[in-house]
């Protein structure tokens, strides 16, 4: 991984201890300068994080989720193989796991009646006959119905009347509920002993049957994340802007504590004293024994760096400084549109495009050599990619590419000579 790479995951770890108490405190391990590209949309994460809202908008962007394998033929106890829609994400010692609906045959205890009852026992015989005796429901009618009275009594403290809630009745109902979803599946492990091919697995045989178009999933894992223990920031430098320019903050470092002991840092890099370079008054070795002082020295003392009211924006100043010179670029453009007589149907028409100069069918040609087909809608369109074009083939740097403000004065300048030689074909081809 790069310096770069590393030093993001540090700055993003768990780290423990107290957060920065100045910003910003270049040493402290749980803090540091991530420049990302507008492109990632991070800058409403940062805005919503600051006004304390819980946004988490990268996990809930939608991602390609590998599909989980299915069942595609049923289970039987016993068996060792499990037949799967896929085995692409399965491998040799993963837990598998299986939600099995369970199917409880719903059981009911039949009503105590005890007509019924006294119908279906022989004890009850007449002792003169031998015969049991003859019961008709007007005889037992008084004891039935003191049995149902028993039975309301019993029921009643549990039955609530209608229109009456109990205390806690909404918990005691979703209590009742999860446990019903609970005890409606069964979750099993199974691990995978061999992947026979793309469609079946081998496994331990188990005792219980599995209904085919079931999902499967691999089984998570609680893994104990280990406490980070911050060493240093990995080879990266500071860059911090004092007095309007920006410097190495080790540098600046060093120029601070050299100050306090009257010396100073030339343009080089070099220890002077009075404008005269230390290392040209002195032995070569007092001279690295010096150095190796100053460097235990550094890295024992703390330098606050001046704070400062300008936010360095660097990609929107480079975006500022394209936009001024492309500015330019266009406008010497558009001076050849100006001039009488020399484009005769202006910007908006066609005649350019139709019957181009020689400076213009190269245009037309660099843009056929790249395999797209030249459309540009008017004369405008064709003398502005020309004039780009041109431009990139004579610094072999797009405008996006172009460094500093040098290579865009340079850029301007090449601009100008397209537009006076392009002016020379346009004249030359009037005046024939």
């Amino acid at each position: 991984m790069s310096p770069a790479e590393q030093e993001w995951g540090r700055a993003l770890r768990k780290v423990p201890g107290a957060s920065a108490s100045v910003f910003p405190e270049l040493n402290h391990p749980n803090w540091a300068a991530i420049v990302t590209h507008s492109a990632l949309g991070l800058r409403e994460l940062f805005e919503q994080f600051q006004r304390g809202v819980a946004a988490d908008v990268i996990k809930d962007l939608p991602t390609d989720k590998p599909i989980e394998p299915v069942l595609t033929a049923a289970y039987k106890a016993g068996e060792t193989v499990l037949q799967l829609s896929n085995t692409a994400s399965v491998k040799q010692g993963d837990l598998l796991e299986v939600r099995v609906p369970v199917v409880a045959p719903e059981s009911r205890s039949p009503k105590f009646s005890l007509l019924e009852e006294l119908g279906q026992t022989n004890d009850l015989l007449d002792a003169s006959t031998g015969e049991p005796p003859t019961v008709t429901a007007n005889d037992l009618v008084g004891e039935d119905a003191k049995f149902k009275q028993l039975e309301i009594d019993l029921n009643s403290p549990c039955d609530p009347q209608p229109g009456v809630t109990l205390p806690w009745q909404k918990e005691v109902d979703a209590i009742s509920q999860k446990l019903q979803e609970i005890r409606s599946y069964k979750t099993c492990l199974l691990e995978v002993e061999a992947v026979l091919n793309n469609r079946q697995v081998q496994i331990a045989p188990t005792y219980f049957n599995i209904p085919s178009g079931v999902e499967i999933a691999r089984a998570k894992t609680e893994r104990e994340i280990p406490a980070a223990t911050f060493l240093h920031h990995v080879g990266l430098d500071w860059q911090v802007l004092v007095e309007g320019q920006s410097i190495s903050y080790r540098d600046y470092k060093k120029k601070i504590v050299l100050q306090q002991q009257g010396m100073d840092l030339d343009a080089d890099g070099e220890v002077t004293i009075d404008g005269v370079r230390l290392k040209n008054t002195m032995p070569s070795s007092a001279y690295e024994i010096f150095l190796k002082g100053l460097e235990a020295e550094l890295a024992a003392v703390e330098v606050e760096v001046p704070q400062c009211d300008r936010v360095v924006r660097l990609d929107k100043a480079k975006l500022e400084l394209q936009a001024r010179y492309r500015a330019q670029v266009r406008s010497l453009v558009n001076e050849l549109f100006g001039q009488r007589g020399l484009i005769k149907d202006g910007a908006s028409g066609r005649s350019l495009v139709e019957r181009p100069v020689e400076l213009l069918a190269a245009a037309i040609a660099r843009v056929q050599e790249k395999g797209h087909e030249p459309s540009f809608a008017n004369n405008s369109a064709l003398l502005h990619s020309a004039a780009f074009g041109y431009i990139k083939e004579q610094t072999s740097r797009g405008w996006s590419e172009h460094t500093c403000e040098s290579h865009y004065r340079d850029a301007v300048n090449l601009a100008r000579r397209f537009v006076m030689q392009l002016r020379e074909q346009l004249q030359w081809r009037s005046w024939r």
